[in-house]
């Protein structure tokens, strides 16, 4: 199916879902500035505040869920533009398979943000408590990623070396 033959309903639910997945990094990495800034104007800051270690990449949230946001749009918007260039179905197969996983990676970082309380914990026993959260988020978080990495690279990968041999289809000849 051509670009063209692609109802125009699809093309904006794909990048609807795209969006969406965006916006909810993007409230995630603004969440864990916002609900700190709030929480401690109304709670006694803790003596020795419980964080991620200062060399893990975990130490700036914000920075890691940016980062996911702009992959996510990267990867995701090159592949919508493969799909309405070449119109394979199996591109846009590809696409949702890593738009569902990367929801499912959303979901698993809300999770663990949410056991966590934005790192507003005060105490060892609420971090003790919150463990078998975090335990039950993490594998879902990490399969989730690299299903999605995977599903991506496959796609763009996929549409990078097979080519349609048709006329009117951009870059090919």
């Amino acid at each position: 199916m051509a670009s063209s033959e692609t109802p125009l309903k699809a093309k904006a639910l794909d990048e609807a879902a795209l969006w969406l997945a965006i916006g909810l990094f993007l409230a995630l990495g603004i969440a864990y500035v916002a609900y700190p800034a709030y929480y401690y104007q109304h709670h006694p800051r803790p003596m020795i505040p419980i964080h991620p270690v200062a060399s893990s990449v975990w130490a700036y949230p914000t920075l890691v869920y940016f980062f996911f946001a702009v992959l996510t749009a990267m990867l995701g918007f090159l592949q919508t533009r493969f799909h309405r260039w070449y119109g394979r179905e199996s591109s846009r197969l590809l696409f949702w398979v890593f738009l569902l996983s990367t929801l499912a990676v959303i979901a698993g970082s809300w999770h663990y943000a949410l056991a966590i309380r934005f790192w507003t914990l005060a105490t060892k026993d609420e971090l003790l408590a919150a463990i078998p959260e975090l335990q039950k988020g993490g594998p879902l978080l990490v399969w989730s990623f690299r299903l999605s990495f995977a599903a991506a690279v496959l796609n763009v990968g996929y549409a990078i070396l097979h080519k349609p041999q048709a006329k009117g289809y951009p870059d090919t000849t």
